[in-house]
């Protein structure tokens, strides 16, 4: 397949998973209530997993900033600092 119809099918394919999603939690028992009810709750679990994690990696490199800051640092050899031959 070239690129572009490989391109219209991932469209389509997006474009239809809302209706199947909706289909299988009728088929399953949901009304489409309840469905958005359970999506909207996942979405609100997912935004705090994804908050949970960047607040993570943001401890991590600060952690490392200041460990970086604290360890010794070694002195930078200039001209003035080695004796003349």
């Amino acid at each position: 397949m070239d690129a572009d119809r490989t391109h219209a099918a991932v469209i389509e394919a997006a474009r239809a998973t809302p209706s199947v999603a909706a289909i299988i939690a009728t088929i399953g028992g949901l009304t489409v209530e309840k469905w958005l009810a359970v999506a909207g709750i996942g979405f609100i679990v997912v935004q705090a997993v994804v908050m949970v994690w960047r607040h993570i990696i943001f401890l991590r490199r600060e952690r490392d900033r200041v460990a970086s800051l604290n360890a010794p640092q070694q002195p930078v050899e200039t001209d003035s600092d080695r004796a003349p031959l």
